[in-house]
């Protein structure tokens, strides 16, 4: 009989050197398919974040506070020599959802109509008020809730002659402007602007809307 040979040195350094392959292209795999399920897991979690945030801005802007001058302004005091001009103006929520934590800003200026209120700059018609604005802070308004903010005596000095008779000629008006800043049940940040000019030209009770400074976001 013949006697069965043993494996040389050469074919166990040959079956070592496959395995060595064969595992090898087997961490390769597992390491490609672990990179493309770590890829296809973050392409799925930033759809769904984008999703989600979509939902929310839908669902904001469907049930946000939407706090807005409703165009309706009178003139408390006859405008003369000596006297402050006090102006009360409406306002109302024409939203969905509740405003909280509500900031009225507003203030008077002289406005030479060339080419609208000066006393306005966009850099400063905002969150900060500016020193001639007068402020007070008011809770919360419900949907279809009006508030009349009237503009207290201490936002403007006294009116002098000189300031009546361009007043009445239609040389110079009277800019209202105002900022309103509030929060949304969710704490998120809103605010409106306003701006209207007013002289003694006009009807009682009317008035024109400044250039620019009339928005809300």
């Amino acid at each position: 009989m013949r006697e069965m040979q043993q494996p040389t040195e050469g074919l166990y350094q040959k079956i070592i050197a496959f395995g060595t392959i064969i595992l090898g292209l087997v961490g390769i795999g597992s390491l490609v398919l672990t990179y493309c399920a770590l890829q296809d897991t973050k392409k799925a979690t930033a759809i769904a974040m984008t999703q989600a945030r979509t939902a929310r801005q839908e669902l904001e802007m469907s049930h946000r506070p939407w706090v807005l001058f409703t165009g309706d302004m009178k003139v408390d005091k006859l405008l003369a020599p000596g006297v402050t001009p006090v102006f009360t103006l409406s306002f109302k929520n024409f939203g969905r959802g509740m405003a909280k934590h509500i900031w009225p800003y507003y203030g008077i200026g002289l406005d030479p109509l060339d080419p609208g209120c000066k006393e306005i700059k966009k850099a400063e018609f905002g969150w900060h008020a500016f020193p001639q604005m007068w402020k007070e802070k008011l809770g919360i308004m419900a949907p279809d809730a009006t508030y009349f903010l009237e503009y207290a005596k201490s936002v403007f000095r006294p009116l002098t002659a000189d300031d009546v008779i361009k007043l009445s000629s239609g040389s110079l008006s009277l800019c209202v402007f105002g900022f309103i800043s509030y929060e949304d049940e969710l704490s998120y940040p809103h605010g409106t602007r306003y701006c209207i000019r007013y002289n003694l030209t006009m009807p009682d009770n009317t008035y024109d809307w400044c250039p620019n400074y009339n928005d809300a976001w």
